[in-house]
């Protein structure tokens, strides 16, 4: 087993070591941790608001196997932001492909199995599309190529209405509201409250204004008219809480062959009665998925007491 925690200036320089002229401007990855010492190389990205650390109790449990990489994005928990100046587009988003691709180039990775949860996971499907050669499968959890919005709507339409209703209510948040706001999107993301706390103390961490461009950024993001450009075999994994009033796992299933229509290779498995911290409360179950997804072996959904 071989642990490390890569200082800012180390991980800058590994970014360094590939950045291309075109991705000069790249605010790269500064925050990393390499565990394990296996065949399988995975990255592993964190949900909104999240650093690396979400991914501990995983790297712990899977040193023996793989050799994973945990990033923090540029600017979460304090790390160095990206210009967010472009308001109209998704300047964080795109930064943290490029920091992605910087980061797999300079630490020599032979595409890697990404790993992304939330917003990660939509990092990482980005990421396939985009940069096809960097990327051998991916693992989405709980992570959507589209945020739902209450309705239907094309990418532009998408773009307009977070940019015009959405965007002015979120920066116009105090610290005081913003912590409110924090607090109100992630208890629902949890069965165990006390956990629910931690994370979001976690989030605090980032200076609001950049927090809050992230989540713009997402809100916008809609990759699913590029979906039949993923190559890479996509396993994504979808909690559904169905203890929860309305929450049926044939209607979530239903929703996310929906999302996913037209991707190449991809399998969908649901954890039932289960949370959007997937790796939290099913950390055994996921492990089982991740290892038979790499292995080339069947997945299957999961439901306790089955």
């Amino acid at each position: 087993m071989s642990i490390r925690r890569l200082s800012f200036a180390t991980c800058a320089g590994i970014a360094a070591i590939s950045m291309s002229a075109a991705q000069a401007d790249v605010t790269p990855i500064q925050d990393s941790k390499v565990e394990g010492d296996g065949a399988i190389n995975i990255v592993l990205i964190p949900g909104f608001g999240c650093d690396l650390t979400v991914w501990d109790d995983f790297l712990e449990r899977n040193s023996d196997r793989y050799t994973m990489h945990a990033v923090t994005l540029p600017g979460i928990a304090g790390t160095p932001a990206p210009d967010a100046s472009d308001t109209e587009g998704t300047p964080m988003l795109d930064n943290a492909i490029g920091a992605l691709v910087g980061y797999i180039d300079g630490a020599g990775l032979d595409s890697p199995i990404i790993i992304g949860h939330s917003l990660g996971g939509t990092l990482a499907m980005r990421l396939a599309i985009e940069h096809p050669d960097k990327v051998g499968k991916v693992i989405a959890v709980d992570g959507m190529p589209a945020m739902p919005l209450g309705q239907e709507m094309d990418v532009e339409t998408r773009r307009m209405a977070v940019n015009q209703e959405i965007a002015p209510q979120l920066r116009n948040l105090n610290d005081e509201q913003w912590s409110m706001q924090l607090a109100q999107m992630f208890s629902p993301m949890f069965h165990d409250q006390e956990r629910a706390g931690e994370v979001v103390e976690m989030a605090q961490k980032t200076d609001r204004k950049v927090a809050v461009e992230y989540l713009l950024d997402l809100l916008k993001t809609d990759i699913r008219p590029q979906l039949n450009q993923h190559r890479a075999p996509l396993l994504a994994i979808a909690a559904v809480d169905s203890d929860q009033p309305g929450a049926a796992p044939e209607m979530f299933r239903q929703m996310w062959s929906d999302m996913l229509q037209g991707t190449p290779s991809s399998t969908i498995v649901l954890f039932d009665r289960t949370s959007h911290f997937v790796m939290d409360q099913r950390p055994e179950e996921l492990d089982k998925a991740v290892a038979a997804f790499a292995d080339g072996q069947p997945v299957r959904d999961f439901t306790p007491g089955e």
